[in-house]
């Protein structure tokens, strides 16, 4: 199995067990246009479902932590360093694997 595939089918797996484990009231979707939602980190876009703050993701699975001193982006549910997340091609690219884009 090519480490593209495994990557994919891990982040597939985690973030819908994520997502179903949320309460109805915690996965209520929030406004895309929020101007309270942060929506970079960094050089990194966090197009909505992803966000930094609650009510700007639409669930844990999506929640990335920003480091504001080194300008680095994070799921935070499993800690992988994203160069970019593209919600147009359904592509985030994993930064610890170059060449290596995840496209749902």
């Amino acid at each position: 199995m090519a480490p593209g595939f495994r990557f994919l089918l891990a982040f597939l797996i985690i973030c819908s067990a994520i997502i179903l484990r949320q309460p109805a009231a915690e996965a209520t979707v929030a406004t895309a246009s929020s101007g309270d939602c942060q929506r970079k980190c960094g050089d990194v876009e966090i197009p909505y479902p992803f966000g930094v703050t609650r009510g700007c993701y639409l669930a844990e699975g999506f929640r990335v932590i920003c480091d504001e001193a080194t300008g680095s982006a994070s799921l935070a549910v499993l800690g992988w360093e994203v160069d970019s997340i593209n919600i147009s091609n359904h592509s985030l690219r994993h930064k610890n694997f170059r060449g290596v884009t995840v496209s749902v």
